[in-house]
């Protein structure tokens, strides 16, 4: 899971957003400096809060914007007005984009669980096996109707199990 908690992206996000402030504040107009504020999006993206990663957007835009009124002079309107848009675009593509990843993400994890379910509770013998020739997962009726201890399962080569006749036929 998350190494750190949803208040402590907040503060990090709060406290890089007022740092890219600054930054933009320091820097003449036509400095690309609203770009920086994807890295606060990034970061709440880790949060996997859909909210959050909308609201660090939203700050996000609103800084880029009020950059362009406290940012010293430079450069002609037309490029530092192109500028500030295309970075409000790539601050909203990278949430937009780290939104659908997220919930792609966890439809697979979703599906993952259902599967592992199935896998798990089914009567019959099922096991996932390796190219080196070894189970590497089984489920609990393989424990049950054999009799073997997991471990054991796991470190026998899967071909020991096989009928003694259709050795030849399964390594072909």
């Amino acid at each position: 899971m998350n190494k750190f908690s949803n208040f402590q992206i907040l503060l990090l996000c709060g406290f890089l957003s007022i740092v890219f402030l600054i930054f933009d504040a320091a820097l003449p107009l036509g400095v690309a400096a609203g770009f920086s504020y994807i890295f606060v999006i990034l970061i709440s993206l880790f949060s996997h809060q859909r909210n959050l990663i909308i609201l660090a957007a939203i700050v996000a835009s609103i800084l880029t914007i009020i950059g362009v009124f406290i940012s010293p002079l430079g450069g002609e309107f037309w490029p530092v007005f192109l500028n500030r848009c295309f970075a409000l675009f790539a601050i909203w593509s990278t949430a937009l984009l780290g939104l659908i990843l997220q919930k792609t993400l966890s439809e697979k994890k979703q599906k993952e669980d259902e599967f592992y379910k199935i896998f798990e509770l089914s009567p019959h013998i099922i096991g996932k096996g390796t190219i080196g020739g070894k189970f590497s997962e089984i489920n609990s009726a393989v424990l049950k109707t054999l009799g073997y201890k997991k471990e054991a399962f796991l470190s026998t080569p899967f071909i020991d199990f096989v009928h003694k006749d259709d050795v030849e036929v399964t390594l072909s």
